[in-house]
């Protein structure tokens, strides 16, 4: 996944703030066309064929946050090491980010900062797909990530406005983003589980 600074806000309230973009490209997509290219060389078409995970400082707090749960210690290392324990970690650190988001002052946009980042992080440090023992779904792994599945179908019901997304490219990226890491869960060694977040 790339990453280039964005100037332009392309829809998000930024604060005055740059904003990260993420760049992911459609699996339809030849990546390598794209390889080496400067930033600014690309066509508009070329950019729509791409999928952005746009990251306001908001979303980026709440992406440090997760990064910090899941972690742990081994927060801010440069260099990580797992082992099968860390995945057995992983579904209170769901259930940690998914009571955050379930606040009741907690508004729509927000909630999205909070799963974006727990399932980036998920996704980013993704040993616990396969480093457990064959049951892993039944502590606790399966009903974690059925949740995450349901509170993102709930989330994405809303409109783009009030999650302050861009219906370009951050709605289109995120769904994107999360149909990659729906292949991801249910095809892990455990059996595999159903992530119906659509």
């Amino acid at each position: 996944m790339a990453s280039v600074e964005a100037q332009q806000p392309l829809g998000e309230k930024q604060n005055g703030k740059v904003i990260m973009l993420r760049a992911m490209f459609d699996s339809s997509v030849d990546e390598s066309v794209y390889k080496d290219r400067e930033d600014d060389s690309f066509t508009m078409e070329e950019v729509v064929q791409q999928r952005f995970l746009i990251f306001n400082s908001s979303r980026d707090d709440a992406l440090d946050l997760a990064e910090r749960d899941v972690l742990g210690d081994q927060y801010g290392d440069g260099f990580t090491m797992f082992n099968t324990s860390f995945s057995y970690e992983i579904p209170d650190h769901i259930q940690t980010a998914l009571a955050r988001a379930g606040k009741p002052n907690v508004t729509p946009d927000r909630k999205l900062d909070i799963l974006l980042g727990i399932t980036k992080s998920l996704h980013d440090h993704s040993t616990w797909l396969y480093d457990h023992e064959y049951n892993w779904g039944e502590f606790g792994g399966k009903s974690a990530l059925q949740s995450l599945a349901r509170t993102w179908k709930t989330v994405l019901a809303k409109s783009d406005l009030e999650l302050n997304i861009d219906p370009l490219f951050m709605r289109k990226g995120i769904e994107y983003f999360l149909r990659e890491f729906k292949k991801e869960v249910e095809n892990m060694e455990c059996g595999g589980i159903k992530f119906n977040f659509e």
